[in-house]
C-alpha cells in the first residue's frame, strides 16, 4: 500500500507543481519595446508620461489587450488618469477598471503585424516610483518594482512572462543625475533649469527590473571589464552613491570587476551593456535590477559588509534578469541560483573553511524554516502573496540543491549544465522543467527523481542510526524517520576516523530505503565516525556509536 500511495502522491505532486501562477497571460501579444518619457518636477509628486509600445500581434483576429496600470479613484490622491491613446498615430478608445487599462484596436489585427501605441497620462504613484528624501534629506525618485509594483507608474505587462527591450527618456531639475537601464545616448541641457537624459536597454527585461534613479549623486567610472569571446566587449563599472557617501560607497563596490570576471568565467558573457552599482531608497538590501542594481542606503559603510549582497545581486544579472522565471512559483531558478552563486564568491574570495561556515548556516537556516512551515516545497504553487516566496526554500534550500546536483551528477557536467542553460534561455523565460532537462542532457541521467524529490516535494532526510566495529568490520545502521517525503534517494559519504587522524577516510553509501544497513572494511577500529564530512547533503542527523 505504501508503494501504491507513494505513486499516487508523485503523480499528484507534479500535476500541482504544473499550475502557473495566476496572473492573465496574453499569448496574442508580444511587447517587443517601451519607451518611457517622463517628467519630474519638485514641485509636487505628480509625474506626467508617455509610454510608446511596440507590440506583436501573434495571432489574427485580435480586437483589444490590456496593460496593468493603477487608475486614480475619486477617493484618492494617487493613481493614473490616461488622457490619450493612439495606435500608430491615430486615436484609439480605451477604458481605465480595475487597474487595467484596455486598449481597442482601430481594426482586428493581422497575424505577425507590428503596430505602436501611444499613451498619455499623469497622477502620483503610490508605489513602484518611490518618491521621497533619503537619509540626508534630499530628494529622490527611485523605481522599485519587485515583484509587480511597476504598474503604479508604467503601463505595461506587470509580470516577467512578457519581456521587451526599453528606452527611459527622463526630464527633470538640472540639479539631479538620472540612472537607469543600458546606455547612456543623450543628456541635453533643455534650459537654464530642467535636463533631458536618455538610456537606452538593448535586451529584452522584465518589466519588474525597468527602473530609474534620479537624485544627487557623486558617479565614479571604474576599470571597465574586457570580456573576451567571439568579439571582445567592453563592460563599464560604475558606482553612484550620495554625494555624502561617495568615499564609503566607491570602496564598498569596487570589487564589482572582480565578481564580474569570477561569474563570467563560470557561466558565460555579461548579459548587458554596463553594470551599475547603485544607493538608493529601495526597500529590500539589495535590487538586481538589469545593469543597474539599487541597494538600500543603509548598505552602504565603507566596510564592506554588503560584500556578499554585491556578489548575490551581480550573480542575478546572469539568472532572475538574462534568464528569467516564466512562473512566479518558480523563483528559486533566480533567488536559489544567487544564493548558489555567492557561495561560490564566498569560497573564491575567503576560501573553502568559509563556503563550509556558509553551508552549514544555511543548512540550519533551513531546518528551523522547515520546522514552521513543514508541507513546504521550494516549487509551492499555494502560495499567492508574492512577497512570501522570498523566503529560506526560494534562497537557501534552492542554494542547497544546485550544490547536491553538482555532487549527484560531478562537477564538470554541472558546470557544462550552468554554461548551456544560460546560452539556451539568456534573455528568455525557463521553469524548472526547462533546467532539468538540460541537467539530463550533459550528465546522460535521468533526473526526474531529484527534482522531484527535492524541488516538488516538502522536506529533507532526517538521519538516525549508528554504527559498530567487529572484526574489520564497521555496520552502518541509517532510518530516515522524515514526516514529510519519506524516501530521499542519495548519495552518502561517511567519515572514518583513526589513529588521531584529523582527515578522515571517505566510503560513499547510497542511500534508496527508508531504513539502510551497510558493511564497510576497515583495518583497525574507528575513534570516530561522522556523516557527510565535506557537507555535501542537506540533512539532520541523529548518529552516534552503538
Amino acid at each position: 500500500m505504501k508503494n501504491i500511495f507513494r505513486t499516487i502522491f508523485v503523480s499528484l505532486v507534479i500535476i500541482f507543481s504544473a499550475k502557473p501562477d495566476k496572473y492573465p497571460r496574453n499569448y496574442n501579444i508580444d511587447i517587443l519595446h517601451y519607451t518611457f518619457n517622463l517628467n519630474l518636477t519638485d514641485s509636487s509628486n505628480s509625474i506626467t508620461g508617455k509610454t510608446v509600445i511596440k507590440i506583436k500581434f501573434l495571432n489574427s483576429g485580435v480586437k483589444d489587450f490590456n496593460l496593468d496600470l493603477a487608475q486614480k479613484e475619486s477617493s484618492s490622491k494617487y493613481g493614473m488618469i490616461v488622457s490619450e491613446v493612439e495606435e500608430d498615430g491615430k486615436p484609439v478608445s480605451f477604458l481605465q477598471s480595475d487597474n487595467k487599462l484596455m486598449i481597442n484596436l482601430i481594426s482586428s489585427s493581422e497575424k505577425d503585424s507590428i503596430k505602436n501605441f501611444s499613451i498619455k497620462y499623469s497622477g502620483i504613484p503610490e508605489d513602484g516610483l518611490i518618491i521621497s528624501k533619503n537619509k540626508y534629506g534630499d530628494r529622490t525618485f527611485f523605481g522599485d518594482n519587485w515583484p509587480d509594483r511597476v504598474h503604479y507608474w508604467l503601463p505595461t505587462i506587470d509580470h516577467p512572462y512578457d519581456k521587451a527591450s526599453c528606452d527611459f527618456i527622463i526630464t527633470a531639475p538640472s540639479y539631479y543625475q538620472v540612472i537607469a537601464n543600458g546606455t547612456l545616448v543623450e543628456k541635453t541641457n533643455l534650459n537654464n533649469k530642467t535636463t533631458l537624459t536618455h538610456w537606452k536597454e538593448s535586451e529584452p527585461i522584465a518589466t519588474y527590473l525597468m527602473v530609474i534613479g534620479v537624485s544627487k549623486f557623486a558617479v565614479q567610472y571604474m576599470q571597465p571589464f574586457i570580456q573576451k569571446n567571439k568579439d571582445v566587449k567592453c563592460i563599464p563599472i560604475e558606482t553612484w552613491v550620495y554625494p555624502q557617501d561617495k568615499e564609503k560607497g566607491f570602496y564598498d563596490f569596487s570589487p564589482a570587476k572582480k565578481i564580474i570576471e569570477l561569474f563570467t568565467n563560470l557561466i558565460g558573457p555579461f548579459p548587458y551593456e554596463k553594470l551599475a552599482n547603485v544607493e538608493s531608497k529601495t526597500i529590500y538590501g539589495g535590487m538586481e535590477n538589469a545593469s543597474n542594481i539599487f541597494y538600500s542606503e543603509h548598505e552602504v559603510t565603507g566596510s564592506r559588509t554588503s560584500l556578499v549582497t554585491v556578489a548575490h545581486e551581480t550573480a542575478h544579472q546572469w539568472f532572475g534578469d538574462a534568464v528569467t522565471e516564466n512562473d512566479w512559483n518558480h523563483i528559486w531558478l533566480s533567488e536559489g541560483f544567487a544564493t548558489f552563486f555567492q557561495n561560490v564568491f564566498i569560497e573564491h574570495e575567503f576560501g573553502k573553511d568559509s563556503l563550509i561556515n556558509s553551508m552549514k548556516l544555511e543548512r540550519q537556516q533551513i531546518i528551523n524554516y522547515d520546522e514552521r512551515n513543514p508541507e513546504s516545497p521550494v516549487v509551492d504553487t499555494t502560495i499567492n502573496d508574492l512577497v512570501k516566496l522570498l523566503n529560506i526554500n526560494s534562497y537557501q534550500k534552492g542554494s542547497w540543491i544546485l550544490r547536491m546536483l553538482s555532487h549527484q551528477i560531478g562537477e564538470e557536467n554541472f558546470w557544462k549544465g550552468i554554461h548551456l542553460y544560460y546560452k539556451t534561455f539568456m534573455n528568455k523565460n525557463a521553469l524548472t522543467k526547462d533546467f532539468e532537462k538540460i541537467m539530463e542532457d550533459v550528465s546522460g541521467k535521468n533526473l526526474a527523481w531529484f527534482f522531484d524529490e527535492w524541488i516538488y516535494k516538502p522536506g529533507f532526510p532526517i538521519l538516525k542510526g549508528n554504527w559498530r566495529y567487529n572484526n574489520n568490520k564497521i555496520t552502518v545502521t541509517l532510518a530516515q524517520i522524515q514526516t514529510f517525503n519519506n524516501s530521499f534517494k542519495f548519495p552518502l559519504e561517511i567519515g572514518i576516523f583513526s589513529n588521531d587522524e584529523t582527515n578522515p577516510v571517505i566510503k560513499t553509501v547510497h542511500i534508496e530505503k527508508i531504513k539502510n544497513i551497510f558493511t564497510l572494511n576497515f583495518n583497525v577500529k574507528p575513534t570516530n565516525i561522522i556523516l557527510d564530512p565535506n557537507t555535501w547533503l542537506l540533512m539532520e542527523s541523529n548518529f552516534e556509536e552503538e
